[in-house]
């Protein structure tokens, strides 16, 4: 399947992948000199780590969001709460009560064919 790269336009062949195997190779690149960074600077703020490694701020978000990278300080916030957190999208309860809200959803009551009354064929109907 032929896509476009999503970071610089290319057309590649891939399956699943959202980028071409040289923005692969360019971000793993990019993922590398923020951790080594953060090897030295555990404390760093994601503006430090952006200048110090010239990787974008854009993209050192997205590397702790993701759950690529832990920052010892809270930088970015719950995008449910607003809780400060090290890491991810959510807090521990907020992730907690929306695993807990997709498992309730996923349960569905089976009291009816299908959510809808199955009827009788006329033949089989009283008279």
């Amino acid at each position: 399947m032929l896509r476009n790269c999503q970071r610089c336009g290319q057309v590649y062949a891939g399956g699943h992948a959202l980028l071409c195997p040289s923005c692969v190779a360019a971000a793993e690149e990019e993922y590398e000199r923020v951790q080594d960074y953060l090897r030295e600077h555990p404390r760093a703020h994601i503006h430090d780590i952006s200048q110090a490694t010239g990787v974008p701020t854009a993209t050192v978000i997205s590397f702790l969001r993701d759950g690529r990278l832990l920052a010892e300080d809270p930088q970015l916030t719950c995008e449910r709460c607003g809780k400060p957190i090290v890491s991810g999208r959510y807090c521990p309860s907020c992730r907690e009560e929306l695993l807990e809200a997709v498992e309730r959803a996923a349960v569905v009551p089976y009291t009816r064919f299908y959510g809808t009354v199955r009827r009788r064929h006329k033949y089989y109907q009283e008279r």
